[in-house]
């Protein structure tokens, strides 16, 4: 054998077979997290397609998610001839002045049969079509998903919010990781993907066929541009955000006390052409009504415990109980004008100490992108209408604070509390308070979503290193 070696060995054989092994097992033979997260991936795979399969098949209409027939109706209705009427505001007495009208608010409310988006819900299959309740400039953006049919629009757009789920993961731990582009830990992506598509307040929105993981992707990209330095393509996520739901709004004042000009000029720019394309679609009346009558109407906030914000807790302050259904909350009373002022007041308080802090904190934009994950958490809170899945949101400071604190020393009553946080919002105890009766149990459940988000903003307050600050050029003094 040897002798056979030494022979092969003249003419280069044995260092050529040598190198071919190395390379076919360094090919054959990945790393140990590679393995891991192939693995992960098949579990998920198949468990995702089993879910999947059990909620679309055999698809009756009721189970077409909610608030999903209300986009695709909307969307329909941006690109008909004929009547593009998305808003159709009813007047009922005002409980407070005998005599006087007052504009319903349209939340949980079906549209007027005779409505042009009741017609038109109709016709496309769907038989009752809620109210449309969000900017004209969200029906603009969805028009091209409403020229396919309504069930393949809507498994589309299931999985679509999947991508951008996975893709705000990327963003958030990107953001996570002050030093790199991008997370190259893709057992660690695996993981956090995994874990996010099994958040409750995901998981509702999916069922109801929600925007909320759009925002949530938004939002994500917006920090991660404005970590970058770039202002315009942050800006621009914003702007979309804020078209689809308005609460990404929140961000402006605290970008103006920091003096980030640029971001503050693209921002608007951003918001008037997409202003002007939804004008040019369904004309300036729709978003007059929209501005003026709508958004007023939906101010206080409607008295439902799903409605995990400030207003409930305001509700229940004054009634000592919160209605746990539709039918109840529409038969509640309308919140006086003394419950308003008390809400918008507070919100107004809490929104001006949360400035004050990060203003005494620090008198420049270095955690810029740490207090604008705070902004968001806080404005779960304040808005005066955050259903449970609006609460996906959370998962992006959530993922950020758990990733940036596997590296970085944090107090150990810090990370209880952000346990806590995070399986008081992730977990879908809450939605057992319908079966609980009238108990303090029930109570603690309706008002624990509004204080968890409030615990988030202080952790995120209390870790203002998360994220990359923004570059030198993204602010100008």
């Amino acid at each position: 054998m040897e002798a056979w070696r030494a022979r092969l060995s003249r003419f280069g054989l044995v260092s050529w077979v040598k190198r071919k092994m190395r390379v076919e097992r360094s090919v054959l033979c990945p790393t140990w997290n590679t393995l891991a997260a192939g693995a992960f991936a098949v579990l998920w795979v198949g468990a995702f397609v089993r879910q999947e399969w059990q909620t679309l098949q055999p698809l009756p209409g009721q189970r077409v998610g909610e608030d999903f027939r209300v986009y695709y109706v909307a969307g329909r209705l941006a690109w008909r001839a004929g009547d593009r009427t998305l808003y159709a505001p009813q007047l009922v007495p005002d409980a407070a002045v005998p005599g006087q009208l007052v504009i319903e608010n349209p939340q949980l409310r079906f549209a007027d049969s005779a409505s042009a988006l009741a017609e038109l819900g109709r016709a496309v299959g769907v038989r009752r079509v809620l109210n449309y309740l969000y900017p004209p400039t969200f029906a603009t953006l969805l028009s091209p998903l409403s020229h396919i049919p309504l069930r393949p629009a809507t498994i589309v757009w299931r999985e679509l919010n999947v991508v951008l789920l996975f893709a705000t993961v990327l963003l958030a731990l990107s953001l996570a990781r002050a030093a790199a582009a991008r997370p190259r830990d893709w057992l660690e992506v695996i993981v956090v993907f995994v874990a996010a598509t099994f958040f409750f307040p995901y998981l509702d929105g999916q069922l109801l066929g929600q925007a909320g993981v759009l925002v949530l992707f938004l939002w994500a990209a917006g920090l991660y541009a404005l970590a970058r330095g770039r202002i315009s393509m942050s800006a621009a996520c914003f702007a979309v955000g804020t078209m689809v739901k308005l609460t990404p709004a929140a961000v402006v004042p605290i970008l103006l006390l920091r003096r980030q000009w640029r971001w503050c000029v693209a921002y608007a720019t951003s918001m008037a052409a997409l202003l002007l394309l939804s004008v040019a679609q369904f004309g300036w009346r729709e978003h007059s009504v929209f501005f003026r009558q709508i958004i007023p109407a939906m101010a206080c906030g409607i008295p439902d415990a799903r409605n995990a914000s400030l207003s409930t807790l305001i509700f229940y302050a004054f009634h000592g109980r919160v209605p746990i259904d539709r039918l109840a909350a529409l038969a509640a009373p309308i919140p006086s004008t003394m419950e308003c002022g008390a809400y918008k007041i507070l919100a107004v308080c809490l929104y001006a100490g949360i400035l004050a802090i990060m203003l005494r904190r620090a008198r420049d934009a270095r955690h810029l992108v740490a207090e604008l994950l705070a902004v968001g958490s806080l404005s779960l809170v304040l808005a005066p209408v955050s259903w449970y899945h609006a609460y996906v949101f959370a998962a992006l400071p959530l993922i950020v604070l758990w990733r940036s604190s596997s590296s970085v020393e944090r107090a150990f009553s810090w990370k209880i509390a952000l346990l806590v946080v995070t399986c008081v919002i992730g977990t879908p105890f809450v939605s057992a308070a319908p079966v609980l009766g009238e108990s303090f149990l029930r109570s603690a459940l309706i008002t624990i979503y509004p204080f968890a988000a409030l615990g988030l903003t202080i952790l995120v307050l209390m870790s203002p290193d998360v994220g990359a600050p923004p570059t030198s050029h993204g602010a100008q003094r």
